[in-house]
């Protein structure tokens, strides 16, 4: 199956941080509260459901980033001109040429998202101090999670394999230059035209939640002066003015 860790770790290490949504295609946004099992991101609810407040409104993107990974192995393409026949398929290719993915491996993947729109929880400050109250009366459990940060992207495709020597082939909005191919390009204007294999894919995805980040409880002796640094920060404080602030008083909660 996917090197799912090399996939998280090329995701949190090209982005702010952020893991992949994980399965592919979930509807994942802020206030969301599940679990991670073996990465990917288990649903149980909302934060107004289980922690009974709201999510507000969230702080707006500041900018748009672009990311692309794939395997270190195992990951291959081939780019067909227009009129050229897919070894692969058999198939005569369309007027702007196509893209073939090739999975040797059974751990390959592929994922390009395009402009991404980074929007962040307004006031997670006051929900960290509640999980905090509840998982010490008993009513909130370890393992969940609450999302406060997703990643958007305005175009988006992904691929994982579960097979070696699977293969896609992509047909595209517009012309590949020969040579010209990166990761890049095939996260917006892609179609898909064959498939050999198991795969999970998105293709050519639009406006999908591809990234987020999220806060859980540490495992460790909790001091109530945590819980009052929590609760006294302003609303308006920055994630990252939030995590100083607690790392100052051994923050009890962590990203996932």
């Amino acid at each position: 199956m996917v090197d799912i860790n090399e996939l998280v770790d090329a995701c949190m290490d090209g982005t702010p941080k952020m893991r992949p949504v994980l399965p592919l295609g979930q509807a994942l946004s802020i206030g969301s509260v599940g679990f991670l099992e073996d990465h990917a991101f288990r649903y149980v609810g909302t934060v107004e459901t289980l922690l009974g407040k709201s999510a507000g409104s969230p702080l707006p993107s500041e900018g748009l980033i672009s990311f692309n990974a794939s395997s270190e192995d195992g990951f291959s393409h081939r780019i067909y001109a227009s009129g050229e026949t897919s070894e692969t398929f058999g198939s005569i290719v369309g007027a702007n040429g196509a893209i073939e993915l090739s999975f040797s491996t059974e751990s390959a993947f592929m994922l390009s998202a395009k402009d991404v729109a980074i929007t962040t929880m307004g006031d997670p400050a006051a929900l960290l101090a509640e999980m905090l109250k509840r998982y010490k009366a008993g009513a909130w459990e370890k393992r969940y999670c609450f999302v406060y940060q997703v990643g958007t992207a305005a175009a988006y495709t992904a691929t994982l394999s579960r097979q070696s020597g699977a293969k896609l082939l992509l047909s595209v909005d517009t012309s590949l230059g020969q040579g010209n191919f990166s990761v890049a390009d095939v996260a917006a204007g892609a179609h898909l035209t064959h498939q050999s294999g198991a795969l999970d894919q998105i293709i050519g995805a639009k406006n999908i939640p591809a990234f987020y980040n999220a806060y859980r409880v540490k495992d460790r002796f909790f001091r109530r002066d945590i819980v009052k640094t929590a609760s006294a920060l302003p609303t308006d404080a920055s994630p990252g003015a939030i995590s100083e602030a607690l790392e100052l008083t051994e923050t009890p909660f962590e990203l996932v």
